[in-house]
């Protein structure tokens, strides 16, 4: 794999997750998949449901487009290892009490209310 391109959609990646971009589309959809809200649906689909370079990364066009990658940049499979490698971490909790700034605003939220703003699923 080309590593210019895997450091680009790393660094895309990060900044969608920080929540440097408002959400594109209006409504409380915080979690609809992207079917259930119609992104990407029909020939052509419909203006205010399009996920292009403009929305790619805001919430919730980044809910199809995360999905459909393959189709937005060129990817390769990764091949899955022969055996599991165990991993001896356990999950620290205070990331729910983590408080993210909002950069528009300046103010902050906790990580709950953010992750539904930003129609963030994962971190």
């Amino acid at each position: 794999m080309n590593t210019k391109f895997f450091v680009t959609i790393l660094a895309l990646t990060a900044v969608a997750s920080l929540g440097l971009f408002t959400p594109a589309f209006a409504g409380d959809d915080t979690y609809a998949t992207a079917d259930e809200m119609g992104l990407m649906q029909g020939f052509p689909p419909p203006p205010d449901k399009r996920v292009d370079g403009s929305s790619l990364l805001k919430g919730p066009g980044n809910r199809w487009s995360y999905l459909n990658m393959r189709m937005l940049y060129p990817t390769a499979g990764i091949p899955n290892a022969d055996y599991p490698v165990p991993l001896h971490k356990s999950m620290d909790g205070a990331i729910e009490r983590l408080g993210v700034e909002r950069p528009e605003s300046g103010g902050t939220v906790d990580m709950e209310t953010w992750l539904k703003e930003t129609y963030s699923d994962s971190v």
